[in-house]
């Protein structure tokens, strides 16, 4: 799945704060994605994130759980959801639950 994220706050790195960057979704659950984007982020970053699921579009915030370097160009960034905004979240989960039900 397409993703676009912006970075809310990165301690320790204030000048990647409002960077925006795309990348995809190489897992996803209720609470959390692994996304594939270009760079490292370092543990406790903050991120507001535009998720592509089915026809939606879904705004998600986020917190970097764990980082890891793939290869030269990629990295594997694990986000466990911050988002507070309960409607939002329940339409999200409702809709991971319709497509993956789907699949089956």
């Amino acid at each position: 799945m397409p993703v676009e994220a912006k970075i809310q706050s990165c301690p320790g790195f204030h000048e990647l704060e409002g960077t925006i960057f795309p990348g995809a979704t190489s897992d996803v659950s209720e609470n959390g994605i692994r996304l594939c984007i270009n760079q490292l982020l370092p543990a406790n970053t903050f991120l507001e994130m535009e998720v592509k699921l089915g026809e939606r579009k879904y705004l998600l915030s986020g917190r970097v759980m764990w980082s890891q370097l793939i290869d030269n160009t990629t990295a594997h960034i694990g986000i466990m959801f911050t988002s507070e905004n309960e409607s939002q979240m329940w339409s999200w989960k409702n809709q991971l639950s319709r497509v993956f039900n789907s699949e089956k």
